[in-house]
């Protein structure tokens, strides 16, 4: 299977009504809040006394009707999001002239479990009876790379994280069924199994516990489009490291499966000569979407670098600096419009001549840019690549 590839991406910017995104959030909006959840402990002991996390072994790898569990951040996550003028088709490319390099994607992947077929094609929310379940939880920094090929293929790289071989009541996978596949990505917790996380990691996930943070995504983005001098953008960082934390756990139910065979696209089917592979898989770039509730909407950073604090050439962004800032009427720290400069990619996009606008289209209790953030981020997961889930926000957004 080939990598991800943003030719997709180009078709659905250019044709909006052509393009859907069944994995669509229910979520309530009057339940939102912004203070911090309760942290499941207080993350002053972590990792300590928690069990260090040991790769499934290598004589279960491979095996015949099993099920591996792997996790990725994809090529995209992993190497980043390089910026040309003239972008092949399917090329990831942010219209607006710049490059970006993700330095972590921690997440905490949880409640992995596979099922019965779902009674109804047409709910892909509804599963059958439970078959296997593991309650562990995997904090992981998905930008690093793992010891397997990725569900893309390379260079994209995968971490092993658990190996179904039989169901709950001790019986072998049965290479005749299909499974229902299903996982978390959850709130931080003391007790989650470490991965991957070094030290400085380790520091941050003590902190995403203390703030009931799900999802931290940090990096550095620089600008090479064409340089402007003229106001506003002559104001704007040429650089910005920015540190996006927030809560937003969600399941993500039945996912499809593009490792299956045509018509039939969801769950996960043993083989009775080999492994076969459930890669839940972090795609990073819904971080900068500029639409919600649709698949690949062109990626902008202008609107960021707008409203990044800037000392000198470097800016620095945090979540609370988008907050207030509606995503249909986006305004930089000293209040003007962001002027869309979408013509630094050929092709990609038609510069609109007001300014830049984000798209919620409809999404519930969207207030601002972080919330659109958090909104499309949460919709991230998928399964062997681009595998659309039934997602259930677990609870509100928190910051």
């Amino acid at each position: 299977m080939m990598a991800r590839r943003a030719g997709l991406v180009v078709g659905c910017a250019l044709a909006l009504a052509g393009c859907s995104d069944r994995a669509e959030i229910a979520e309530d909006a009057s339940a939102r809040r912004d203070q911090p959840a309760a942290p499941v402990g207080d993350g002053a002991d972590w990792p300590r006394g928690v069990e260090v996390f040991e790769a499934p072994s290598a004589a279960s790898e491979g095996a015949p009707r099993t099920i591996e569990v792997l996790a990725s951040g994809e090529v995209l996550g992993q190497f980043g999001i390089a910026y040309s003028p003239r972008p092949r088709r399917g090329d990831f490319v942010f219209v607006d002239g710049w490059a970006l390099q993700f330095t972590e994607l921690i997440v905490t992947v949880g409640e992995l479990r596979i099922e019965g077929r779902g009674p109804s094609p047409d709910d892909q929310s509804r599963v059958g009876a439970p078959v296997a379940r593991l309650a562990r939880a995997f904090a992981i920094d998905l930008q690093k790379p793992g010891p397997r090929d990725g569900a893309g293929g390379r260079p994209e790289t995968a971490h092993l994280l658990h190996v179904f071989a039989r169901t709950d009541r001790g019986e072998a996978l049965d290479p005749e069924s299909k499974y229902s596949f299903s996982f978390a990505f959850q709130t931080a917790r003391a007790d989650a199994v470490n991965v991957n996380l070094g030290p400085a990691q380790q520091a941050l996930y003590r902190d995403m516990i203390a703030r009931g943070w799900s999802t931290l995504v940090r990096g550095r983005a620089q600008y090479r489009g064409t340089p402007a001098a003229a106001p506003p953008f002559g104001e704007y960082p040429v650089e910005v490291a920015f540190s996006f934390g927030f809560g937003a756990p969600a399941q993500y139910i039945n996912c499809d499966n593009p490792e299956n065979a045509a018509g039939d696209p969801r769950g996960v089917q043993p083989n009775s000569t080999r492994a076969v592979r459930a890669q839940i898989t972090l795609h990073a770039d819904h971080v900068f979407w500029s639409a919600l509730q649709i698949e690949h909407p062109p990626l902008r950073f202008d609107p960021f670098a707008a409203r990044a604090q800037t000392a000198g050439p470097l800016g620095r962004l945090s979540l609370d600096d988008l907050a207030t800032v509606a995503p249909t009427n986006l305004r930089d720290r000293q209040g003007r419009r962001v002027p869309d400069r979408a013509g630094q990619t050929l092709g990609a996009a038609v510069p609109d001549p007001e300014a830049v606008s984000f798209s919620p289209n409809g999404a519930a209790s969207v207030r601002d840019l972080r919330d659109f953030v958090a909104y499309s981020t949460r919709a991230a997961g998928h399964l062997n690549g681009e595998g659309l889930c039934a997602v259930r926000a677990l609870r509100p957004f928190t910051y």
